[in-house]
């Protein structure tokens, strides 16, 4: 059995900054808002940076055997902004639909893999990330090289 983690290995990232990518989450997010909760695209940004180092620097700073969670990010992020965490979906939207523009499948990796399905060893697709399952299965299958990144990693993704 093969286990392949999704990030930086199967999908791999165009060098694009981290605060680069919350920037366009957050222009993503203002477009999608509704009309008359849409915050700036600044406030949004920086509540993001905020949120994210705050979640972050507490588990480092706590040395505890925790997982930051997205979600639990965007209700954060959602709260600092003083807008109602119901929105945090439209976060994750906004996340994923920018991912999908920066990742890009790892095609040699992916035509080893699809040998080693052809001999009959199992593959598995697993993250670390802070995206549920499903956001992962979206972007995966987002990608335009999906139906080879679908044929070698048909079982479910954990995450």
């Amino acid at each position: 059995m093969y286990s392949v983690d999704v990030f930086d290995t199967l999908l791999l990232r165009k060098p694009i900054s981290e605060r680069s990518r919350f920037y366009k989450a957050a222009t993503a997010f203002v477009r999608i808002c509704p009309s008359h909760t849409a915050p700036s695209v600044a406030s949004v940004y920086a509540a993001r940076i905020e949120v994210n180092r705050w979640a972050y620097h507490s588990i480092d700073t706590l040395g505890e055997d925790a997982e930051v969670k997205i979600m639990d990010i965007f209700t954060r992020q959602l709260l600092l902004l003083g807008l109602p965490t119901e929105l945090a979906p439209l976060l994750l939207v906004a996340e994923i639909e920018v991912e999908k523009t920066v990742l890009e499948p790892n095609l040699r990796l992916i035509r080893w893999l699809r040998f080693q399905r052809s001999r009959h060893v199992r593959v598995i697709a697993i993250s670390d990330t802070s995206l549920p399952g499903s956001a992962l299965q979206t972007i995966m299958t987002a990608s335009p090289n999906r139906a080879r990144l679908i044929a070698c990693t048909r079982a479910p993704i954990s995450g």
